[in-house]
């Protein structure tokens, strides 16, 4: 078994890895395990709110985050035939996941909790965000798949140009990102929530620019 940790997380408890690896032996059909990850409060209150959304369950059960290689465990002999893509600079784990085979199956283990924080700086979000742009016309030329971010129903947003959405969209995300903030009694980032959404969209679409001329020559997987 290969475990993955990123040097970002710190396990919950020192159970962590007897919970992450156990339904894999109780399990032969099961090619790899993933636990719950948490913020550590007040180091990144925005990351914070997004790691709430990607791993608490929706009415269904489910969550958002289908796989994550930041706390994970995986059979070795599925590893070894199924490597992560080499040349994916972001959601390699997303990628490995929706392209593996069907028999091999991938279990949440809630119980393998780590705290996953990285410090709040402008350069870090200006990254994360201008790569996830820069990929994501990678991960749909190659492998059809879209990053999670990405909406894939139609909404309002589909009946106006985009010289109007773009606007009343920065709107709504600042005003519910600022009172899932003061929620949280964050009172002064969710002043600034404003210029984090500014900035999200501003370097996604500047990665996403850029993104579509790196890869325009990238062929799909046969």
């Amino acid at each position: 078994y290969i475990i993955n940790l990123s040097a970002h997380c710190i396990p919950v408890d020192p159970s962590w890895m007897a919970a992450l690896v156990q339904p894999l032996l109780d399990d032969p059909a099961l090619a790899a395990t993933y636990g719950h990850q948490q913020a550590l409060r007040g180091v990144n209150p925005f990351e914070e709110i997004d790691m709430r959304h990607s791993f608490t369950p929706d009415k269904k059960g489910d969550i958002c985050a289908v796989f994550s290689n930041s706390n994970c465990a995986v059979r070795k002999k599925v590893w070894d035939r199924y490597p992560f893509d080499e040349k994916a600079i972001v959601a390699e784990d997303l990628i490995w996941a929706k392209t593996l085979p069907r028999e091999h199956r991938i279990k949440y283990v809630p119980g393998a909790s780590v705290y996953h924080s990285h410090p709040m700086s402008f350069k870090y979000w200006r990254g994360r965000f201008y790569g996830n742009g820069l990929f994501e016309p990678y991960i749909e030329r190659v492998y059809g798949l879209s990053l999670p971010q990405k909406a894939s129903k139609k909404s309002w947003k589909d009946l106006l140009p985009e010289a109007l959405t773009a606007p009343i969209t920065c709107v709504v995300e600042t005003l519910q990102f600022a009172c899932l903030l003061l929620s949280r009694k964050y009172f002064l980032h969710a002043l600034a929530s404003p210029v984090f959404i500014i900035m999200r969209r501003y370097y996604y679409h500047k990665g996403l620019r850029d993104g579509r001329a790196r890869y325009s020559g990238v062929e799909g997987e046969t």
